[in-house]
């Protein structure tokens, strides 16, 4: 497990993620991680709440961010655009928040 400051002394925690987190921390989905440009997001929960998903670096500059609508139970995210590398993905619903490390190796 790790820490890293963000941006406004935002502290974040993480732990490696190898993969698919199956039914992981709050039920949520995030495969393949690694990733090499597409990935998806899977969660119950998105069946029935709107969602916001955002990817940040490790400088916390926000990269991308996307708007899931109530109903959507996958979704694919394309980073073809990022760089390889660490980023923290972040799904946002109900005011709650679950942040995930992202790797991409092209």
């Amino acid at each position: 497990m790790g820490r890293i400051i963000g941006g406004e002394k935002t502290l974040l925690n993480y732990t490696t993620n190898t993969g698919t987190e199956a039914g992981g921390q709050g039920g949520v989905e995030v495969w393949p991680n690694p990733t090499t440009g597409q990935f998806k997001i899977q969660s119950l929960k998105l069946k029935v709440k709107e969602a916001e998903f955002e990817i940040f670096d490790l400088n916390d500059r926000k990269l991308l961010q996307k708007f899931i609508p109530a109903g959507t139970e996958t979704i694919e995210i394309d980073v073809s655009n990022l760089q390889n590398g660490v980023y923290f993905s972040r799904l946002i619903s109900d005011n709650k928040f679950l942040t995930r490390k992202l790797n991409i190796q092209k």
